[in-house]
């Protein structure tokens, strides 16, 4: 391959700040990064969204644990999920 890994990514992140498109991961990140860093934006959700009720449960990754969590730390969450039907092990899902 022409290309190391690390040399790939920078390359694919570089593409997408440049063309202003980013991938479902990139979103993820975005917002877990806000979420969990701004207190601000922590509280508007915590005002606005007092239930909230998830399906596939068991499809998340840890890091959309952690956003849930911080979400809707002081409400009501609610989870769905079945192990049994884990598809996204591969990806942190568990």
């Amino acid at each position: 391959y022409p290309f190391e890994d690390s040399q790939v990514w920078q390359l694919y992140d570089g593409l997408q700040r440049e063309t202003g498109c980013i991938d479902f991961d990139t979103m993820l990140l975005l917002f877990a990064e806000n979420v969990l860093s701004n207190e601000r934006l922590a509280k508007q959700f915590h005002e606005r969204y007092t239930h909230v009720v998830v399906d596939e449960y068991q499809d998340n990754s840890q890091m959309q644990a952690l956003m849930l969590k911080r979400i809707v730390e002081k409400g009501c969450l609610t989870v769905v999920g079945d192990d049994d039907q884990c598809i996204y092990e591969f990806r942190g899902a568990s």
